[in-house]
């Protein structure tokens, strides 16, 4: 009976593990039949790419082909240049950009640059300086039977003589003093002594319509202005818009223009246009000089005792 037992046993484990095993083979078949799948699925698109990579290997030999030919012709078609050609062309493409340059009626120093700013402002002030001097208007002149003209050419002739002198002195100093080289130097000395007397008649007119005090001041005023807006030191353009609108009004804008050309040379429409003005301003200021002359001929108490004098 014990024996019995024992077998009973044993058949019982057996069986159990006969249904462990069973249980795993099913488990291990399922497993093989999904990599069975896996495995077919990857045999097909093995095969796809297969048949890819024997259609690029296809498109590649003929397009090998294709280069190789197109090659052929371009080597065909190439120019056949010399060593002197493949030097000039590699200069080019070094540097395919070359600077030209060239001076137009260039300064020969600094000062030269300067000197119509220094030569306009010279004869302002040495017409301001002339007028200190001389009377605009001799009290003798006006109260004779001369007329206006007359009595504005007795106080203007001397200061054409002082004006002579001024302009000889500093051509003098300008070309053998500091050693000056105007392209025309006789034209720069006509053209200095245009300026003088344009000047000299300009404020000779506003000392005679203004008065010895408010004339002189009005003067200095001017010359302050055209100082910025001549153009002289600076270009105008960089300069305020103030003086830059003032720069077409102030005569000593054309006395710089002038003297640039005919210091450095390129004499152009602008020089004729300079001394345009400048006889403009001549001409128009002795016949405004005249005109307050002429009407000065009634002394009053203000004009006998200014209350400002200088």
């Amino acid at each position: 009976a014990g024996q019995l037992s024992a077998g009973a046993a044993t058949l019982a484990a057996g069986a159990a593990t006969a249904a462990t095993g069973s249980h795993t083979l099913a488990v291990g078949s399922s497993a093989l039949r999904a990599g069975a799948d896996s495995l077919a699925d990857g045999s097909a698109k093995l095969a796809g790419g297969g048949a890819a990579l024997q259609d690029g290997t296809v498109k590649l030999a003929s397009g090998s082909r294709t280069l190789s030919d197109k090659l052929a012709e371009g080597g065909k078609a190439a120019p056949d240049l010399s060593q002197a050609e493949i030097d000039k062309k590699t200069e080019v493409i070094a540097s395919p950009v070359t600077l030209d340059q060239r001076w137009e009626n260039a300064s020969s120093s600094f000062g030269e640059g300067f000197a119509p700013f220094f030569l306009a402002l010279a004869t302002f002030v040495g017409a301001l300086i002339t007028w200190l001097i001389l009377r605009a208007l001799p009290t003798r002149a006006l109260a004779s039977a001369a007329s206006g003209l007359r009595a504005t050419m007795t106080g203007f002739l001397p200061a054409m003589a002082v004006g002579l002198a001024q302009v000889v002195i500093m051509v003098l100093v300008l070309v053998y003093g500091i050693g000056l080289q105007p392209r025309y130097w006789l034209g720069m000395s006509a053209f200095i002594y245009l300026t003088t007397l344009a000047f000299l008649a300009l404020q000779q007119m506003f000392i005679i319509l203004l008065g010895t005090a408010a004339g002189r001041v009005v003067s200095l005023v001017l010359l302050m202005l055209q100082l910025s807006s001549s153009g002289g030191t600076y270009p105008v353009e960089t300069t305020p818009e103030f003086f830059q609108a003032l720069h077409p009004f102030m005569p000593a804008s054309y006395v710089v223009t002038g003297l640039r050309q005919l210091i450095t040379g390129g004499i152009d429409s602008r020089l004729w246009v300079s001394v345009a003005v400048l006889l403009v301003m001549l001409v128009g200021s002795i016949a405004l000089s005249a005109w307050s002359a002429s009407r000065q001929r009634m002394w009053t108490v203000g004009r006998l005792h200014p209350e400002l004098t200088i």
